[in-house]
């Protein structure tokens, strides 16, 4: 994120091979983490951090 190096868990659907990036960095603890494409993950700006997901 924003030129740090920063690892996530990146989930890949078995039927037809989509990527998901799972981050529950970006939140506090015990909020549900952000799950988006992993396409999608790589930020440049701390503005577009991504939300927890449900």
């Amino acid at each position: 994120i924003s030129g740090w190096t920063h690892w996530t868990a990146v989930l890949r659907e078995a039927e037809g091979g989509q990527k998901w990036a799972v981050d529950s960095w970006i939140q506090k603890n015990g909020v549900n983490p952000a799950i988006v494409k992993a396409e999608k993950w790589y930020i440049t700006d701390l503005e577009d951090l991504p939300g927890a997901t449900l």
